[in-house]
């Protein structure tokens, strides 16, 4: 068995979900590469909407949970091609390179 005990490595994954839930509101979800390659979920929030604002403010309480010694060796935020996340993420972590992907959404096809 290895241990791994990375805390908050170089590279993040961020995105919110599409209001999935009864009240409509995106589950915001920050992930980390574990040492050994895989991402592991460890900051969620509950948000009202994804303006500017709002993501900026999960992302800074994302790097005071971090500490500014661990979150300073972000090099690299992959979210989807969300401007206003892509904004945020510039406004918290404007040394980290962010990249914005394409995020195809995935249905479960049934016949009836």
């Amino acid at each position: 068995m290895i241990a791994c005990f990375n805390s908050f490595p170089e590279v993040i994954f961020s995105d919110g979900t599409d209001k999935k839930n009864n009240r409509g509101y995106p589950l915001y979800q920050i992930m980390v590469q574990g040492c050994l390659g895989a991402a592991r979920p460890v900051f969620y929030a509950l948000i009202r909407n994804e303006t500017i604002p709002i993501i900026t403010g999960v992302l800074q309480a994302f790097a005071g949970f971090a500490g500014e010694e661990e979150i300073q060796k972000t090099q690299v935020v992959m979210s989807d091609k969300c401007s206003n996340e892509a904004s945020a993420i510039k406004t918290v972590l404007p040394w980290a390179r962010h990249f914005g992907m394409y995020i195809l959404p995935w249905r479960k096809k049934t016949s009836l």
